[in-house]
C-alpha cells in the first residue's frame, strides 16, 4: 500500500475505531489478522494482512473462515489484549504504521502492552512505549532533490515510487503547486483499478490504467481499501490456507515414509529370527544324539527340506536349552510379523489417503482471484471426516453435496463459509448443496449457478422428472433450527429461486476425480 493511501486511511480508520472495544482476535492463515471490535453502532471486523507487498488493513462486514483451534500467536494477543478499548490514535504514516493506545493495562497482564500497532510491513505487536516521533508529520526535501535524486526516498518514505511517477507526470506549470500542497492536504479521491470485474491496483492519484476494464474513484479511503482489499484477503486467504495445507501435507507424507522405512527394517530382523525355524528343528532331530557331555560349539546335519544345515550352539547352553531358544526366537517373530505387516498396512492406507489429499496445482489457477480450477487442497481440514460430494463446475467452482442429514448439518456448520452459496430443492426433501466461493463479491457465472442448482435437484424428490425449481441463498442466511431434525433450516433471505434442467449424467460429468 502506498504511503499516501495509507495517510488517507489512517485519517478516517483512526477515529473510526478509537473507543472500540476488542471482542476477539482470530488468525485464519498465518499473516492474516481478524479483530472484532464492538461498542457504538455495532460490531466492526478490522481485517489485517502485513506484507511486504500488497499488504491490506480494512473494514469487513463479512467475518473470515477461523481455523478449528486457534493457533498460538492468537491466542498470545487474546491473552493480553481481549476485553480492551482502543483510544487515541497516532499515525507514522511514512512508515505505514497506526497504534491505539489500550485502556489501563491489568495487573496480571505486562505493561509493554500500552499500545497496539499495525505496521503494514512487519505485522501486528504490542509497544510499552512508542518512538517521540511517532504521529509527527514528515519533513519534505526541496522540489529539485524529489526529481532528480533516485535516493531520496530513504531519508523520505513519504516519496514513494507512485508519487515520483506522478510528479513527472504533471505539466511542469503544475508541479510546484501540487507539490507543495502534499503536506496539507492528504490524496482524495483514492482509486481503484478492475479487469474482468476483478480489483487489481490501488492509486492515490489517477493513472493510465492500459490493462485495466475501469477505474473508480471513492470518495472514501475506507470504501476504497474495503473495494480493492475484501477480495484480496479473501482470495489470498484461501491461498494461505492451501499453503500451510500443503506444508502440513508434506510433513505427514514425509513422516508416514520414514515409519514405513523403519517398519520394512523390523520385518527384515524378524524375517531373519523366523528363518531360524530349520536350525531349531535340526537340532530337536539330532537331541538324542547330545543327551549328555559338553555342548559343542557347532552341529551340522541334514534337513529334510533345506539340505545340510550348520547350527552355531553357545557353548554355555545345552544343546536343549539352544534349542528351545531358537523356538522362541522363532515364535517372536512370527508374532513381531503380524503386527509390523497390520501396521504397514494402516501406514499404506493413510499414505494413500495423503494422496487423495494431495493438493492439485492448476495449469490455469496462476492468479489469487481467478476463478477457474484454483491450486486449494481438495480435501480441506474441514471436509475430512464429512460425508460429501466434491464436484467442479465447468467455470472452476468447487461444489459440496452433503449425502445425508449428518453431513448436511455439518457442511453448513463446519466446511461453509458465510459468503458461499447453498442451495436446496424448492418445497421438496433433498441434499444441501454448497458452491464455495473465493471472496465475498465473487461473481459466480449463471453456468456455475445452474449446475449447482441442478445437482441440488438431483438429489432430492424431483429426482426422476424433468425439471426441478430450486431455491439459492448466502449461507449467512440459511439457520439451523434449535432443537429441530439434522438438516432442517431456516432461511431469513432468499437470493433467488432458480429453475433448471436435470440432467442425470450431470453428477458424473462433473464429480472431482481425485489423483492417486
Amino acid at each position: 500500500m502506498d504511503a499516501h493511501i495509507f495517510r488517507s486511511l489512517c485519517i478516517e480508520l483512526g477515529p473510526a475505531l478509537s473507543g472500540r472495544r476488542i471482542e476477539k482476535i482470530y488468525s485464519p492463515a498465518k499473516s492474516y489478522w481478524t479483530l472484532v471490535l464492538g461498542a457504538r453502532g455495532g460490531k466492526r471486523l478490522l481485517l489485517f494482512h502485513p506484507a511486504k507487498k500488497d499488504a491490506l488493513l480494512l473494514l469487513s462486514g463479512t467475518k473470515p473462515q477461523n481455523p478449528m483451534s486457534a493457533p498460538a500467536e492468537a491466542m498470545w494477543f487474546r491473552k493480553r489484549i481481549s476485553g480492551r478499548w482502543l483510544g487515541q490514535w497516532q499515525a507514522d504514516w511514512p512508515g505505514l504504521r497506526i497504534a491505539w493506545e489500550l485502556s489501563p493495562v491489568p495487573p496480571d497482564v505486562p505493561d509493554q502492552s500500552r499500545f497496539l500497532v499495525l505496521d503494514m510491513h512487519a505485522g501486528m505487536r504490542l509497544a510499552g512505549e512508542l518512538e517521540p516521533s511517532f504521529g509527527s508529520e514528515p519533513s519534505w526535501p526541496p522540489l529539485e532533490r524529489a526529481l532528480h535524486d533516485p535516493d531520496v526516498w530513504k531519508e523520505f518514505p513519504q516519496l514513494s515510487p507512485a508519487l515520483r511517477r506522478r510528479l513527472k507526470s504533471l505539466p511542469e506549470r503544475d508541479v510546484a503547486n501540487f507539490y507543495a500542497s502534499l503536506a496539507k492536504q492528504p490524496a482524495n479521491p483514492i482509486y481503484v483499478a478492475y479487469k474482468n470485474g476483478t480489483p487489481t491496483a490501488l492509486h492515490a492519484w489517477p493513472q493510465d490504467e492500459g490493462k485495466a476494464d475501469s477505474v473508480q474513484a471513492f470518495g472514501s479511503a475506507l470504501e476504497a481499501a474495503a473495494a480493492y482489499g475484501e477480495p484480496k484477503f479473501f482470495a489470498g486467504l484461501a491461498h494461505g490456507e492451501s499453503a500451510n495445507d500443503r506444508e502440513a501435507f508434506k510433513v505427514r507424507e514425509r513422516r508416514l515414509r520414514r515409519g514405513l522405512e523403519r517398519l520394512e527394517a523390523d520385518r527384515e530382523r524378524l524375517s531373519r529370527m523366523t528363518a531360524q525355524q530349520s536350525q531349531a528343528e535340526l537340532l530337536q532331530a539330532e537331541l538324542y544324539k547330545h543327551k549328555s557331555g559338553p555342548t559343542p560349539e557347532r552341529i551340522t546335519g541334514r534337513h529334510p527340506l533345506h539340505g545340510e544345515i550348520t547350527v552355531e550352539l553357545n557353548t554355555r547352553m545345552s544343546v536343549t536349552e539352544n534349542m528351545e531358544r531358537l523356538f522362541q526366537q522363532v515364535a517372536k517373530g512370527r508374532r513381531g510379523l503380524a503386527v509390523v505387516d497390520q501396521r504397514r498396512a494402516q501406514l499404506g492406507a493413510e499414505l494413500r489417503g495423503q494422496a487423495e489429499g494431495r493438493v492439485q496445482a492448476s495449469a490455469e489457477g496462476k492468479e489469487a482471484l481467478e476463478t477457474k480450477v484454483d491450486d486449494r487442497p481438495l480435501l480441506s481440514k474441514r471436509l475430512r471426516g464429512l460425508a460429501v460430494l466434491i464436484f467442479t463446475t465447468s467455470d472452476g467452482f468447487r461444489v459440496l453435496r452433503g449425502k445425508n442429514q449428518e453431513a448436511g448439518h455439518k457442511l453448513l456448520s463446519q466446511a461453509a463459509s458465510p459468503f458461499d452459496l447453498w442451495f436446496h430443492a424448492a418445497q421438496r426433501p433433498g441434499a444441501h448443496v454448497v458452491l464455495k466461493r473465493d471472496y465475498p463479491a465473487q461473481e459466480v457465472p449463471e453456468r456455475s449457478m445452474r449446475e449447482a442448482a441442478a445437482l441440488a435437484g438431483l438429489a432430492s424428490g424431483y429426482a426422476g422428472e424433468a425439471k426441478a425449481d430450486v431455491f439459492c441463498a448466502l449461507v449467512k442466511d440459511v439457520r439451523k433450527i434449535k432443537g429441530a431434525a439434522l438438516g432442517l433450516v431456516r432461511v431469513e433471505e432468499m437470493r433467488q429461486t432458480l429453475r433448471v434442467d436435470l440432467d442425470p449424467e450431470l453428477p458424473e460429468k462433473l464429480k472431482l476425480t481425485l489423483p492417486l
